[in-house]
C-alpha cells in the first residue's frame, strides 16, 4: 500500500515538474522546437485519457437529446406556409402539431386529431350560420348539403392542394389507416361530385390535407380565439365561388310549386307559352312562363313544352328558396354588449320541404 501511494505521489510530482519545466522554457524562449511537441503530448496525455473514459455516457445521452430535438424541427417550408397564410400562432409548435397526421410516428408531438375534431365543428358552425342568414327561406335539408360541400373532403382537399399544404404536412402512407376511407369516399355520390367532378381528390393525401385544414382551424380556435378561426373560414372557404343552386335536385317541381303557393295563400301556378320557334322542325324552341295570378314567377326554355315547363317551375322554386339577403349581421359577430343592444336578427321564415 505504501508503495502504491508513493508511486501515485511520484507520478503527480512528475506532471507538475513537466508542466513547470515547460513554463520555464517558454518563458525564457530557449525551448527546442523538437522537444515541445513531445512534452505537450506527454503532459496532456494523462488528463485527456481520464476525461474521455469517464464521459462516454454523457456524450451518448447528449447525442440522444440532439436526435430527439431534430424530430420536431420547424422547416423553412412550414415557416413560409405560415407567413403566406398569415398564421400567427403563439408557439410555432402549435402549427407543427396541426400539420402532423396520426399516421406520422417519428415525432414527440401528439397528432392533430383533437385539432381536427374541433376545427370540423367550427367550420360547420360558421358555414351553417352564414348561409342560414344569407338564405333564410332555404330548406334545412339543402342547407345541410351546402355545409357538406364547404366542409367536405372534395372542397377542403382541393383548397389544401392550392395552398401547397402537401409540402408541409407530416404523414406516412399506411394502408391500414386509409384503405377503407378511400374506398368509401370513392363509392359515395355526395354533393362534392357536382362541384369538383374534374378536380376531386379521392386519394390518401387528399384526405390528409382535408383533415389538416380542419386541424388548422381548430388550432386557431384554441390558440387565437373564435374570431381568428371565423376569419380564416370567411377568407379562404366562404370566399370560394361555388354554384350551390345546382344542388337543388327536385323531381316534381310543378307539384312542389303548387304546394308552396297553397301554403303561402296565393293563387295556384299557371303555365303560359311565351315564345316558340321551329315547332315542326327537328330543333324546336319553346319558352314557358309560370304565373301566380298576374305575377310571373319564372320562365324556362326547352326543346319541348314539357321540358320548358319543368325548367320554368324549377326556376320559380329557386327564385323563392334562394332569395338572398344582401345586408345581414352574423350572430357570432355580436361580441360586445353595445352590439347586442342594437342587434336586429334576420327574420327566419318557415320552410317545410314541400
Amino acid at each position: 500500500m505504501r508503495d502504491i501511494c508513493k508511486t501515485k505521489c511520484t507520478f503527480h510530482h512528475y506532471n507538475i515538474l513537466v508542466n513547470f519545466s515547460m513554463f520555464s522554457l517558454v518563458k525564457n524562449s530557449i525551448i527546442n522546437r523538437n522537444i515541445l511537441p513531445l512534452l505537450l503530448r506527454r503532459s496532456c496525455f494523462v488528463t485527456i485519457r481520464s476525461f474521455s473514459n469517464t464521459n462516454t455516457l454523457y456524450i451518448e445521452e447528449k447525442n440522444k437529446i440532439i436526435h430527439e430535438d431534430k424530430k420536431d424541427v420547424i422547416s423553412p417550408a412550414l415557416y413560409a406556409f405560415a407567413a403566406r397564410m398569415r398564421l400567427d400562432f403563439s408557439d410555432p409548435k402549435i402549427l407543427l402539431q396541426a400539420v402532423t397526421h396520426k399516421s406520422f410516428t417519428n415525432t414527440n408531438l401528439p397528432p392533430n386529431k383533437r385539432f381536427k375534431e374541433l376545427g370540423e365543428r367550427a367550420i360547420e358552425l360558421y358555414i351553417t350560420e352564414y348561409f342560414h342568414m344569407k338564405f333564410p327561406l332555404l330548406h334545412t335539408n339543402y342547407l345541410e348539403k351546402i355545409v357538406n360541400i364547404y366542409n367536405g373532403i372534395g372542397t377542403l382537399s382541393t383548397f389544401g392542394s392550392e395552398i401547397g399544404l402537401k409540402y408541409v404536412v407530416r404523414w406516412n402512407e399506411s394502408t391500414d389507416l386509409f384503405s377503407s376511407s378511400v374506398e368509401d369516399q370513392s363509392e359515395s355520390t355526395d354533393e362534392n361530385e357536382y362541384l369538383y367532378e374534374s378536380r376531386k381528390i379521392f386519394n390518401k393525401i387528399g384526405h390528409v390535407m382535408a383533415q389538416t385544414v380542419q386541424a388548422i382551424v381548430g388550432a386557431l380556435y384554441l390558440d387565437k380565439g373564435p374570431n381568428s378561426a371565423q376569419k380564416f373560414v370567411k377568407d379562404y372557404l366562404l370566399s370560394r365561388d361555388l354554384d350551390i343552386q345546382q344542388l337543388y335536385d327536385v323531381k316534381t317541381p310543378k307539384k312542389d310549386l303548387s304546394a308552396l303557393m297553397r301554403r303561402l295563400g296565393r293563387e295556384p301556378p299557371i303555365s303560359r307559352l311565351l315564345f316558340e320557334a321551329g315547332r315542326l322542325t327537328k330543333e324546336p324552341i319553346f319558352v314557358i312562363g309560370v304565373y301566380s295570378d298576374t305575377e310571373k314567377l319564372a320562365e324556362g326554355f326547352g326543346s319541348s313544352l314539357k321540358m320548358a315547363e319543368f325548367r320554368a317551375t324549377r326556376n320559380a322554386l329557386l327564385n323563392y328558396y334562394f332569395k338572398e339577403i344582401k345586408d345581414f349581421t352574423l350572430p357570432s359577430a355580436i361580441d360586445t354588449r353595445q352590439k347586442q343592444m342594437s342587434y336586429i336578427p334576420t327574420k327566419v321564415c318557415d320552410t317545410p320541404a314541400s
